[in-house]
């Protein structure tokens, strides 16, 4: 296995259905290739990492991929989670209104704007044939996005999550690019959009503010061969 990396996303992303408790354990670490930093060659490390092998209860969260020259907001250095937090929570403490477009205001002042298709799929060959696809598209910058993060093994979940990383959510050239992009790569399974925003915030599924928990919802229509988009901002 590659090495091990502390979690800087301790934040779940779960389907409308469902939401699930974030794990804030420090014993959950990320297995991580970085385009230009990882010494290992990637066919390799993507051999050694298999999302169906790598499993939760060893301590594993997610396998993930980043190339750092694709990331051009939303980073480190430049966003203000604190400030975003303290922002939202006197907004809610004074009793104003919650609804998309407060919470985009906020992630633009607070530089948090960062994004991701979400696909969900069931466990064994298929999510490996699938994440094998979708890593190498962000390390080769075959798609308009910077990383990517597929979840362990889990043996009380028969599925896992892909995420795929934009720079920018209010850009909506930039999403759909992205969107077409994964659809180009053969995936035709359904595809939702989040903007980061909503997990650092809380925004999952029946949230009191009856916020839809995702943006987008892409279907593959077959008759077609294109993508249905439902937009709910």
């Amino acid at each position: 296995m590659a090495a091990k990396l502390d979690s800087s996303d301790t934040s779940s992303d779960t389907d409308s259905e469902s939401d699930t408790d974030s794990d804030d354990s420090s014993e959950v670490c990320n297995v991580v290739y970085t385009k230009g930093e990882s010494k290992i060659p990637f066919k390799i490390w993507l051999a050694l990492n298999r999302p169906s092998e790598t499993r939760r209860d060893e301590g594993y969260r997610w396998v993930a991929v980043l190339r750092p020259e694709g990331q051009k907001t939303d980073d480190d250095e430049t966003k203000d989670l604190h400030g975003l937090k303290e922002s939202f929570r006197h907004h809610i403490l004074n009793n104003k209104p919650v609804n998309y477009q407060i919470i985009k205001d906020l992630a633009i002042k607070y530089n948090v704007l960062g994004g991701k298709w979400l696909h969900f799929t069931s466990q064994g060959g298929k999510v490996d044939h699938l994440w094998s696809l979708i890593a190498s598209s962000v390390i080769k910058d075959d798609i308009p996005c910077y990383a990517a993060k597929v979840s362990a093994h889990d043996d009380d979940d028969n599925s896992h999550v892909i995420c795929i990383y934009n720079n920018d959510f209010t850009n909506n050239d930039e999403v759909l690019d992205a969107e077409k992009a994964i659809r180009n790569m053969g995936l035709k399974g359904r595809l939702m959009y989040k903007p980061d925003v909503y997990t650092y915030l809380g925004i999952y599924a029946k949230n009191k503010w009856k916020i839809k928990p995702f943006l987008m919802i892409s279907q593959y229509s077959l008759n077609t061969g294109s993508s249905v988009i439902e937009s709910f901002v």
